[in-house]
């Protein structure tokens, strides 16, 4: 399915030759929401910044005033068990090779975006597709999203200038 509710990151270290050196090391599940899609970018300090996005889930009762509220929803009783609702993009980073990793941070809320939650939780970031860049001592990270019900998919970045401690918004 397109979401599931206890979905986390984890991933393999691997050999020179890409070979499994053991079995997967997760990333510590998200305490909000169902993390997806995880992007890694090795920076130039070592640090291993990790950007993905959550989904928050929901019992299909709630789907009613869920869509009362304006908010569109994956999943239903039939197809899912459960529903999810679109959470933010986040970044987590590990300066020890993936034995410790920091909380998510959500990225600042998308502009002009619509609210997840009206009037309590901004659409913080889209969701994170593509691999992060460094360059000139700046982190780039794509996301996309619909910034409301009107418009059609963007696209959208965020720059960090403190190796991915911080975020703004950029275009």
């Amino acid at each position: 399915t397109h979401g599931e509710a206890r979905s986390h990151l984890g991933g393999p270290r691997l050999a020179a030759d890409l070979t499994p050196m053991g079995p997967a090391r997760p990333v510590p599940m998200n305490p909000e929401a169902a993390d997806q899609d995880g992007s890694l970018l090795r920076l130039s300090t070592g640090r291993i910044l990790l950007g993905a996005f959550s989904w928050y889930p929901f019992p299909p009762a709630f789907a009613d005033v869920v869509e009362a509220g304006g908010n569109s929803f994956h999943g239903s009783a039939d197809s899912t068990g459960s529903c999810y609702l679109f959470w933010g993009g986040f970044v987590r980073h590990t300066d020890d090779d993936g034995v410790h990793w920091t909380s998510p941070a959500y990225l600042p809320p998308v502009p002009d975006a619509l609210d997840i939650v009206p009037g309590k939780r901004p659409f913080h970031g889209g969701a994170i597709r593509g691999r992060p860049a460094e360059s000139d001592g700046e982190i780039l990270l794509p996301t996309y999203l619909n910034r409301n019900r009107e418009e059609k998919t963007a696209s959208f970045a965020y720059a960090s200038s403190d190796m991915g401690r911080t975020w703004a918004y950029r275009s």
